[in-house]
Order: structure tokens, then sequence, then C-alpha cells
């Protein structure tokens, strides 16, 4: 009875909140905490995602406007929405493509009311029915904002999830929550809609993945959003975010707690470096995977470099001295080639950066040991047995096309189901791995013969 009274005071609380978010006040969502959000949004069918348990690029903290976006740069807005994309780590013809589907949407307007004009007050969008009312679910038609969540006020619940601090009717905090789902999840409720637009390879495609997937728009009009993109593929970007576009300094990823960064030991990746590791590798990151390892290996299995020998080929040619591989064969063919046809030094032991086969089932399987720390071993992996495809969350159910097992080095659960049966031991530049993902070397990195 204690703990039902309790509840009753707490959606008493609620509602009290709410009806002050409505009638008066600045429009945020800082009276509302995760569990009273929680609450509200899924007692009325709204989907409701915690930004600390159930997303990949989630940051630590809220951030201000500033620090999320940064100065925004370009002599309008949708030019401005293409330079904070293009900071942010994204290729040309994605950036191209998500300024394409806001043209569509808003013309860069981020206070632009649906049917209705300018209006600075997202509350005002939805009239009385809003997203936690009962009686009108959301996606109503009275959309709010340069990517038209629906119903307007939606984009405070959006703010809230993606940390993102600061006027909600800037075009800084707008982009900002826009980066966040498309890392994460998408008002379709589609996770990692970015990843998918990445592996399309050009701006058409990914502005119909975006259209589909990120807006589930009724009316497309999926002919004007491409023909802008391809419009925003002759701009070039401005020369002052082009550091951070080449660094990826600007991602949300790069904390050092949740995603990466930090320092390298002896012992290799940590786990959360490991994770941000094959999250960056299955994402595509700066279609570096893809280009390393070259057309044919991206596109076998399931796409997107969801094949063990994928895997290994993009390790060896972007990180050690090893390349131009050729064919290497099967899982269980690739340290032999190495070894026979590359002349590298092979063993039983494994070390970080250490490439591994062994032989079993139709293929064998090869891998690439990514830390180790005492008898515990950290080793990546892809497969064509998984049916990920895209960035995930670096596990193995996370749903991407890389991802790594950690146990103990003699069980054959963490090699994904046998002892390898070799390891070929590259010359691996660890200060390129530090800077994959965001991270430093302990002992200032360069080559280390393993």
């Amino acid at each position: 009875m204690e703990r039902k009274l309790a509840f009753q005071i707490q959606r008493v609380a609620v509602i009290i909140s709410i009806i002050s978010l409505l009638f008066g006040g600045s429009p945020v969502f800082a009276e509302l905490n995760t569990d009273q959000l929680r609450a509200t949004f899924e007692d009325n069918s709204i989907l409701f995602s915690n930004n600390s348990e159930d997303t990949n690029c989630s940051p630590n903290a809220a951030r201000s406007a500033g620090e999320a976006a940064g100065e925004l740069v370009g002599e309008d807005n949708l030019k401005k929405a293409f330079n904070y994309f293009i900071s942010k780590g994204a290729p040309k013809f994605v950036a191209a493509a998500i300024v394409g589907n806001l043209y569509q949407e808003s013309k860069g307007n981020p206070i632009l009311r649906q049917n209705k004009g300018s209006e600075p007050n997202p509350l005002k969008a939805g009239g009385k029915y809003h997203p936690w009312n009962p009686s009108k679910p959301a996606g109503m038609g009275d959309a709010w904002g340069i990517a038209q969540w629906d119903p307007g006020v939606a984009v405070l619940y959006w703010q809230q999830q993606a940390g993102v601090q600061g006027d909600v009717t800037s075009l800084e905090v707008q982009l900002a929550i826009v980066w966040w789902q498309l890392q994460n999840l998408a008002p379709t409720s589609r996770k990692n809609v970015l990843a998918e637009m990445v592996a399309s390879g050009n701006a058409t495609a990914a502005t119909g993945i975006m259209v589909k997937k990120f807006f589930g728009a009724g009316i497309p009009r999926t002919d004007i959003r491409a023909a802008y993109a391809n419009k925003a593929m002759s701009w070039e970007p401005d020369p002052s975010i082009a550091a951070a576009a080449a660094s990826g300094a600007a991602t949300n990823c790069s904390d050092g707690n949740g995603g990466g960064g930090g320092t390298i030991s002896e012992g290799g990746l940590n786990e959360e470096q490991a994770k941000k590791f094959m999250m960056n590798y299955g994402e595509n990151k700066n279609n570096e995977s893809r280009k390393a390892m070259g057309d044919y290996l991206w596109n076998t299995c399931n796409g997107g470099g969801s094949n063990c020998v994928s895997f290994s080929v993009f390790f060896l040619e972007k990180f050690t001295s090893t390349k131009n591989l050729g064919t290497t064969g099967n899982g269980e063919h690739v340290v032999k080639h190495l070894r026979n046809t590359r002349k590298l030094p092979t063993g039983k032991t494994p070390k970080v950066g250490a490439v591994f086969s062994w032989s079993g089932g139709r293929y064998g399987h090869t891998g690439v040991v990514l830390g180790i720390q005492g008898d515990n071993v950290i080793v990546g992996h892809a497969s064509c047995g998984n049916s990920g495809r895209g960035r995930g969350d670096g596990t193995q159910r996370g749903g991407g096309s890389g991802f790594i097992l950690t146990g103990k080095i003699n069980d054959p659960k963490t090699w994904l189901g046998h002892l390898p049966d070799e390891f070929a031991y590259p010359e691996v530049d660890m200060s390129a791995v530090a800077s994959y993902v965001g991270a430093s070397t302990g002992g200032g990195g360069g080559n280390v013969a393993l």
C-alpha cells in the first residue's frame, strides 16, 4: 500500500510538472527525472529510450549547445547544417543526404510549425494534444522544428534523451539532437540509421534510407530530397571544419568512459576501447573499413564487412605494415597465407595485434587479438553467422558487423568456438590504433613488432 501511495504521489508530481511546461516557464524537461519520463511516456504508448541504458553513442552527461555543436559556419542554415555534419565525421555524401531531407522537411527553419509558419514555442505545436495525452497519440500532423518532430513538443523529449542543453529553438541544439538520433534512435524507433546511410555509398541512396527509416514520411517526396542532396554534393566544406572532420574530435562517441578514449597500455585495448574499435569498423567510419578491404570483401556475407576474413584484412591493411594482401583464402587459410606468402612470424601464443586462424566447420575462422589483461583476452571478430550489420554496440548480440568476445585464453568460446591453430604476428602501428578509438599510447605509440 505504501508503494502504491508513493507511486500515486509521483504521478501527481508528473502531472503538475506537465502543466507547468504547458502554461509557463522555459520549454525544457528539467522538471522530469528519468523515472517520471518513463512512466509518463510509456503509460501512454509513447516510445521511451533512456540514453544511459539503451543507446550506443550517448554522451555521459548533458552538454551545452556550444559543446554539442560548436560554432556553426555557412551562409545559410542548410549550409551550416552541412558543415556541422561534416565536422562530426559524416562522409560528404551522408551530410548532403541529411541536408536534402532537412530541406524538404523545413527548408532549414528551426522554428517552422507544420502548415502554420514560424512559431518559436514548440509547446504550441499540437495544442492541447501533446505526446503524453492518451486521447491523441504521437504522429498527429502538427510537427515543428528543422526535422519536423511530430508533434512538435516531442522535440523536448528528444532533447532530454540526447543530453543536449540549451535553447531548443536554436539551430545548434536541433542539429545536435538530429545527430544523436541518427546514431542512436530515430523517431521511427529505428536504431543507428547513420550506419546504413554510410554503408549505402552515395547521396541518393542515403537520402532514401533517411526518409524511410528516420522520418517515415507519409508523403516522402524522395525526388525533391534527393535532388537537393545532389545539389549539396557540389558544396565544398568550410575549411575551418576540415580539421575536426579529419580527427573525429567532434564526435559524441569519443569520451573517456563510454566509447574509447584514455590511454592504450602494453596490454592493448581495454574492453571499452575494443568495443569502440569494432563499432567504428562496422560503421565504416570515414569510409575507412570499406576502403581498406575493398568492395568485394565489404559486400560478402551480410555486407558491411560482416565476414571474418574482411575484418582481418581490414586490420592488416589499415594498422600494420602488411598491406596489399590480395587473396587470403577462407578464415582457416589467413594465417597460413601470412606465414607462407608474406613471411610473417607465427606461433601458438596470443599477442596484442596478432591475427589468428582455426580450422573447423566449412570455412574456419579468423580474427584479431585486440587486448590481453592477465589470462583474459579481448578478441575482435566478424562472422557470416552473425546477422548484424553496421555500427552496433561492439558486442555479439549488439547488431553490428563486428564484435568482441572476452574470456580466458584457453576458452574456445572466446575464439568463437575453437581454440586457434596458429597466430601471425604483424608489425602493428599502435599510434594508428589509438587514433582510431580516440586514445593515446602510453609509451608514445609507434610501430610494435609482435
